[in-house]
């Protein structure tokens, strides 16, 4: 995919719903996500999560035999994440091979959840497409911008907090 073709990257904001928010991340972010309770959601930067978007170089793992699965190693340059991505919509097994052949050694746009077996994280891949360097850059500085909105909000809530106890210390 060549960089003057349009951009396939979706900008993606933290919604509002607890269940179903979606964080533009890196590697080393998704290795990093906390997993909460309901096994679902995962945590980062003490914000809550459900699906991510990753902007990375995706190298195919040898896979199934029946076609079931197609695996990836995922390398965005910060970290390495074994991504999984399952033929859900029942394809024959040539149509689904050639579907995840198509991103062997190439940047790809990935959506879909962190999972967590015992302590390795991975990535079940609901979406792929390719990406260009160009949205490479774009998303890290987009997941840079993230984090930065999420940390300097827990900042304001903390230095709230902390007004409210000086003028509470203060009336009693």
């Amino acid at each position: 995919m060549d960089d003057h073709e349009p951009l396939l990257v979706e900008t993606t904001v933290i919604k509002s719903s607890e269940t179903e928010s979606i964080r533009p991340i890196t590697v080393f972010q998704a290795l990093q996500a906390e997993r909460l309770g309901n096994e679902v959601q995962f945590s980062l930067d003490g914000t809550k999560f459900s699906k991510i978007l990753l902007v990375t170089h995706a190298i195919l793992r040898p896979s199934d035999a029946n076609g079931a699965r197609g695996a990836y190693d995922l390398d965005d340059g910060t970290g390495r994440i074994y991504g999984s991505r399952s033929n859900k919509a029942g394809q024959d097994y040539t149509t689904f091979s050639a579907m995840i052949q198509q991103f062997d050694n190439r940047l790809a746009c990935v959506m879909g959840n962190i999972t967590q077996h015992g302590k390795q994280k991975m990535v079940e891949i609901e979406s792929m497409t390719g990406a260009g360097y160009h949205q490479v850059m774009y998303h890290i500085l987009e997941c840079m911008r993230t984090s930065s909105i999420i940390e300097r909000h827990a900042r304001q809530v903390c230095a709230h907090s902390e007004f409210i106890m000086i003028i509470m210390t203060h009336i009693l």
